[in-house]
């Protein structure tokens, strides 16, 4: 004779199973939250690059090809300005690719990348327990800061470039605070700081940091600077393996950049 079970047991079974089924909801809202899988119109409305300014644009396999399609008529051309530096291992190739007769690095903590512009033994001691890094592998950097030709500036990004002569960069690269409003107030201030056909880079060309689970708007304030600003347009898109992309844009009324096409058929 079959018997029914405790009344106790049966309201155990159903209380484990609402509890598994709290926390599997909790989990998906909160993969929800962190993979931004709101409704679509809550989402940051970003407006479209229009077609004129797009029609110059060239894409390269990554950021350092992106420089060399502006090598032939950025190097030896004044200041370069790099808004963001890390351990300087991009202000090296800055260097490296334009010779430019001065580099500006602003951060709001240069220690890393004046670790890295030290004499090669210096370097050593004061880099390699934070980054690992090859202090060989700055030679350019290093070059330049020894000849007195790179200028520092210790602080936010926005009080750096509002530090600059106005028109006086020929290439200004951001890539400092990629949230919030940053982007977009870096980027016009940089636009009076280039000069007559001279470029801004902006690294991190994304909308969502897949790594740092964070909203980007780096590509909302370029687009809405292009929907302002009708006279500049994109010229060159850096792919990235993850996307973490670079672009540049410029005045329509600078000269075009050609890039070298070595390794095309």
């Amino acid at each position: 004779m079959l018997h029914s079970p405790p009344r106790a047991y049966v309201l155990a079974t159903f209380a484990l199973l609402a509890f598994m089924l709290l926390l599997w909801n909790q989990n998906l809202w909160s993969r929800g939250r962190s993979w931004n899988l709101e409704p679509l119109e809550a989402q940051d409305t970003i407006s479209d690059i229009a077609w004129h300014q797009l029609k110059n644009a060239r894409i390269t396999p990554n950021r350092f090809r992106m420089l060399s399609c502006l090598n032939a008529s950025l190097r030896g051309a004044g200041t370069t300005v790099e808004v963001g530096t890390q351990a300087g291992f991009f202000s090296n190739s800055l260097i490296k690719m334009f010779a430019p007769s001065r580099h500006v690095m602003i951060d709001i903590d240069t220690k890393a990348s004046l670790a890295s512009a030290m004499p090669k033994e210096q370097c050593r001691v004061h880099q390699a327990a934070q980054w690992r890094a090859d202090c060989g592998s700055f030679a350019s950097l290093q070059r330049y800061n020894e000849g007195g030709r790179i200028v520092w500036f210790e602080g936010r990004s926005t009080s750096g470039l509002a530090s600059l002569p106005a028109a006086s960069a020929s290439f200004i690269y951001i890539d400092a605070d990629h949230v919030g409003e940053s982007p977009a107030l870096e980027l016009e201030l940089a636009a009076t700081k280039v000069a007559p056909g001279g470029v801004i880079g902006m690294n991190d060309y994304i909308y969502y940091d897949h790594h740092a689970k964070v909203v980007y708007t780096v590509k909302r304030a370029l687009h809405a600077f292009l929907k302002a600003h009708q006279d500049w347009e994109v010229i060159l898109l850096g792919l990235h393996q993850r996307d973490f992309n670079d672009i540049v844009i410029q005045r329509k009324s600078a000269p075009q950049r050609r890039c070298p096409v070595e390794d095309e058929a």
